[in-house]
C-alpha cells in the first residue's frame, strides 16, 4: 500500500460509570501520554453510564476523518 499506514482505536465499553478496555489498553495508554484528546472507540455506553459518556467523549471523530498520530519511534519484529 504506498505508504498508508491504518489505526484501529482503542476500543473501550462504558459499564457502571467506568470504561472497561475491550481491545487497545496499551494503544490508550500510549496515546494519552502523547495526544490530548486522544482517539477511542466506544462500542457501548449501559445506562448507568451516561455521565460518564459525557465526561469522556470531547467530540465525535466521523469515518472519513484523518487522524495525526504523534511520530512515535517503530519497532518491527524478525520474522518467525
Amino acid at each position: 500500500m504506498d505508504g498508508l499506514h491504518f489505526f484501529s482505536p482503542p476500543a473501550f465499553e462504558l459499564r457502571g460509570g467506568e470504561a472497561h478496555g475491550i481491545n487497545g489498553r496499551h494503544r490508550a495508554t500510549l496515546l494519552m501520554l502523547h495526544m490530548d484528546p486522544f482517539p477511542l472507540l466506544i462500542t457501548m455506553v449501559h445506562d448507568d453510564s451516561q455521565a460518564a459518556f459525557a465526561k469522556l467523549v470531547v467530540r465525535e471523530i466521523s469515518s472519513e476523518e484523518i487522524i495525526c498520530l504523534p511520530d512515535l519511534p517503530k519497532r518491527t519484529c524478525p520474522a518467525g
